[in-house]
C-alpha cells in the first residue's frame, strides 16, 4: 500500500474490498450467491 500512499485504515478497508470480492462477497459483506439462505 506504500504504492498508493494511504494510511493503515485505508489500506486495511482496500485489502479487505479486495478479499471479500476474491471470494465472491459485496463490498458490505453479503454474498453474492443467489442461492444462499440465511437463518437468523
Amino acid at each position: 500500500m506504500k504504492s498508493q500512499k494511504v494510511n493503515f485504515d485505508e489500506a486495511r478497508r482496500i485489502y479487505t474490498e479486495q478479499r471479500f470480492a476474491n471470494n465472491n462477497i459485496g463490498p458490505d459483506g453479503q454474498p453474492r450467491d443467489p442461492k444462499f439462505i440465511s437463518f437468523s
